[in-house]
């Protein structure tokens, strides 16, 4: 399913460009940590925006903090393998919000972000 989301929010990417009112728009895509983990990835979101001739620009790729914990050199490494291809993409990292209790009244959420 992680390809053809991809694929989607390519092609409204596309779409979007055509519409002026629409062309500065961007696109998040919530990647996996198995979807990330595949060899191909990197060829995979490469080949999706040329056949879809979405902007890479406009693509976000929302990454968890699982992900980045699992295996922040492989991480580093595809996120450098799609600038060396030309493609630069916003990144996102998701820290989850956790409750931390600051007075003996009860709890506050504090955003890690």
């Amino acid at each position: 399913m992680g390809n053809w989301v991809l694929k989607e929010a390519c092609k409204t990417l596309a779409l979007w460009a055509a519409n002026p009112a629409k062309a500065d728009l961007t696109v998040t895509v919530n990647i996996s940590v198995v979807q990330f983990s595949k060899k191909d990835f990197v060829q995979v979101v490469l080949n999706t925006l040329q056949m879809t001739g979405a902007n890479p620009k406009y693509l976000k790729l929302e990454l968890t903090e699982s992900l980045l914990a699992s295996n922040v050199l492989d991480v580093k490494a595809k996120m450098e393998e799609f600038q060396q291809q030309g493609s630069h993409f916003r990144l996102m990292i998701l820290v989850p919000v956790i409750p931390l209790c600051r007075t003996s009244n009860g709890c506050q959420l504090i955003n890690l972000k």
